[in-house]
């Protein structure tokens, strides 16, 4: 992969009620361009996920939905 690019969307929920805990559904936009022995390939597709955050931390899970788009990623953040 020379390099992937993915867009976020997501809507925060607090669950339950008064927690400090976020469950968030993702989606958006990804394309991926590969180089596969001299030939050039991009791939535009869909990711679908989800995630959870805990104070200054998340964590979340992305499926690819198109054929070449990686099948599952999963990310951890820190916000300052």
């Amino acid at each position: 992969i020379d390099f992937f690019l993915r867009g976020t969307f997501h809507f925060k929920f607090v669950f339950p009620l008064g927690s400090n805990m976020d469950i968030y559904p993702l989606f958006g936009p990804a394309i991926v361009h590969y180089n596969w022995d001299g030939g050039d390939d991009t791939e535009v597709g869909i990711d679908l996920g989800f995630g959870f955050g805990f104070d200054r931390f998340s964590f979340e899970v992305w499926a690819g939905v198109s054929d070449r788009i990686p099948d599952i990623t999963l990310a951890f953040g820190v916000s300052f």
